[in-house]
């Protein structure tokens, strides 16, 4: 997941809270992460594994609790 922003980042850390969504509205928490930051930086990647199939929606939110971006991704089962 890559979080970008024009001007510095101006956080010292980021929380990652991934929804397995069952509608494009309705979902239910499946993991909250966090990372730390560098404050200077004008983006920062953020590798998160899914183990299970499914939906899925990262709502990216700063120190505070506020929304700053999100996305979404379908993760399929691999075929062997």
């Amino acid at each position: 997941f890559i979080v970008m922003n024009t001007d510095k980042l101006g956080l010292d850390k980021l929380r990652y809270m991934v929804f397995n969504m069952e509608t494009d509205n309705q979902g239910k928490l499946y993991a909250d992460l966090s990372q730390k930051v560098n404050s200077e930086s004008l983006y920062t990647v953020k590798k998160i594994y899914f183990y299970k199939p499914g939906y899925y929606k990262v709502d990216v939110l700063d120190t505070a609790n506020n929304f700053l971006t999100m996305g979404f991704v379908t993760i399929s089962e691999r075929e062997q």
